[in-house]
């Protein structure tokens, strides 16, 4: 056994007591997200208990529209992680997904450069893009 001193031994207690306290912290974190997890599939369950009646008149949207959007519930909620887009009513595309790509990706790019875009550039970036990929029939629309 190795000869410890005073200064060791706080030392070390001080150590035990830094994670104890985090232990404490990370239990006490782990409490909190399972409460909260519980609190959600509590509300997934009142919402599921509803009769369809009550649902419609609670969500104020009519039997055909909650009909649409439980049998569309994964399709929607994927659409939304993909645009982040609450405030559309309709979902649209572009009749060249492969173009509407590469100008995302090179707006992003020049977005998070800070760079300041205008209508005329995207527009003619548009434009770039189709030709590389080919698509002659191509016109740049703003909607």
């Amino acid at each position: 056994m190795l000869p410890v001193d005073g200064r060791q031994l706080e030392n070390v207690k001080g150590e035990l007591l830094k994670l104890k306290k985090k232990e404490a912290a990370d239990c006490q974190l782990w409490h909190n997200v399972a409460r909260e997890e519980e609190q959600k599939k509590q509300t997934n369950k009142e919402i599921a208990d509803w009769h369809q009646r009550e649902a419609t008149i609670k969500l104020g949207i009519s039997q055909t529209a909650l009909f649409n959007i439980l049998k569309e519930r994964q399709k929607i909620s994927d659409e939304v992680k993909k645009n982040g887009n609450l405030s559309r009513k309709q979902k649209r595309e572009g009749k060249s997904e492969e173009i509407e790509t590469a100008l995302l990706e090179w707006f992003k790019n020049a977005r998070e450069r800070k760079i300041v875009i205008a209508r005329a550039i995207l527009f003619q970036k548009a434009q770039d893009f189709s030709n590389i990929l080919g698509d002659s029939d191509f016109k740049a629309t703003d909607g």
